[in-house]
């Protein structure tokens, strides 16, 4: 069995009124709490072909 590690979590919202940014920092203030490292957190407005 493989294991993989999470790398990036990508926060989309199809309404365009900032939700996913709110959801972003969200992810990024609970990740901090529980103390975990080295994963991106990204809003659907910073994805591009070459970062997935």
């Amino acid at each position: 069995m493989i294991k993989q590690k999470i790398q990036k979590i990508m926060c989309c919202c199809g309404n365009g009124v900032g939700t996913s940014l709110i959801m972003q920092m969200t992810v990024e203030e609970a990740l901090d709490k529980l103390g975990v490292t080295h994963i991106e957190v990204i809003f659907l407005h910073q994805v591009s072909v070459q970062k997935l």
